[in-house]
């Protein structure tokens, strides 16, 4: 068959029917469609959510509490110019005597709870002493009634004992005259008490109570006995109260053991009967001591720890005073026995007195300072 150019061109269109035309690579097509595709994004990876932290509020700080100071524990005596008019023991840390002393420029009773020390200033000494039962009064600065039947004033001397807190346990000293049922005591605060016997107040008499076996005191009128008088001789007594065979009486006690103290309570008004007044009396007296001074003295330069020996080997107890002279004796160890002297201005007698057989020891160095 003849080719004709109507035929060539039919050939040609079916031919881009069936294949279609190669795209020219450099159009803006092919460049779209041979492009590497974006790379995809990753899916997106869930992450948990933290859970919530509880918040924990710190916790209050507790406000310490208020406290109140422990109440002291110290009792203390004071008095200057202490004068008594019997001479009392001084007793080593061991308890042993080792002199008696009658008056000091200073003397301080000071307990701790559990034990006490009475120290005493003069005859150029400081002197320290574990005071025992009976060793050393005290006294009321006012007055205190013991059982309702026992008034202590200012003159009574008193024992006492060591309790806790400023204060002490004190009792009546004992008196064969009169007997309690049940033992007194009080506990007294330290700022009552005095180291001196105070003033008390002469009481007018107007009975006598006769002594007929033992009269039973009370409380009150016909009332439970709370001590017994055993008298050996008949006392002047002051009738205060007559009620149905019954008077309260007041027996001011001037000797004994218990004197300055008013036995005040009910007895059988039977017991009485009128005093006869009497005039007169015998005058007192006072005792009175001498003074001496000495010019030109040495003795110690300055304070020293004082040393006895009363029989169970050296203990301290106190201080020998700048200006008080000692005799320096033999070696004892490591220290020297003296002789107290004393200082340039003493009294007569002298208000210290060492015990017979002791030894105040001193340092070598302290026994020559004091000996010049």
């Amino acid at each position: 068959m003849p080719v004709t150019p109507r035929v060539v061109l039919c050939s040609f269109v079916l031919g881009c029917a069936a294949a279609p035309a190669r795209p020219d690579a450099t159009s803006p097509e092919t460049k779209r469609e041979t492009l590497p595709a974006p790379a995809s994004a990753p899916a997106p990876v869930a992450v948990a959510e933290p859970e919530p932290v509880a918040v924990v509020e710190p916790e209050p700080i507790a406000e310490p509490e208020p406290t109140t100071a422990p109440p002291p524990t110290t009792c203390v005596v004071h008095k200057e110019s202490w004068y008594s008019g019997v001479r009392r023991a001084l007793r080593s840390p061991s308890g042993r005597v080792y002199g008696t002393i009658g008056d000091a420029d200073d003397l301080t009773l000071r307990t701790d709870g559990k034990t006490a020390v009475v120290e005493f200033v003069g005859h150029g000494l400081r002197l320290r002493s574990s005071p025992r039962a009976g060793d050393l009064p005290v006294y009321l600065r006012d007055e205190h009634t013991f059982k309702n039947v026992l008034r202590v004033g200012p003159e009574a001397p008193l024992g006492w004992e060591v309790i806790a807190g400023p204060r002490l346990r004190v009792t009546p000293p004992r008196d064969a005259r009169v007997r309690f049922v049940q033992a007194p005591a009080a506990e007294v605060g330290c700022e009552s008490l005095s180291l001196v016997a105070g003033v008390g107040v002469d009481m007018h008499v107007d009975h006598r109570l006769r002594a007929r076996g033992p009269v039973a005191v009370a409380a009150s009128g016909g009332g439970p006995a709370i001590l017994r008088l055993h008298l050996a001789r008949p006392v002047d007594v002051r009738v205060l109260v007559r009620v149905d065979g019954y008077a309260k009486i007041a027996w001011p006690i001037a000797d004994g053991a218990l004197a300055g103290a008013t036995v005040d309570g009910w007895i059988e008004a039977a017991a009485l009967e009128p005093l006869v007044e009497r005039h007169g009396g015998e005058p007192g007296g006072t005792l009175s001591g001498a003074m001496s001074a000495t010019s030109d003295w040495g003795g110690c330069g300055r304070e020293h720890p004082l040393l006895v020996d009363a029989g169970r080997g050296p203990e301290e107890v106190g201080t020998i005073l700048a200006g008080t002279r000692a005799r320096a004796g033999k070696r004892r160890g490591e220290h020297v026995r003296v002789e107290i002297v004393g200082p340039s201005v003493q009294s007569s007698p002298p208000p210290f007195v060492p015990q017979r057989g002791i030894n105040f020891l001193l340092t070598p160095a302290a026994a020559e300072d004091c000996s010049r």
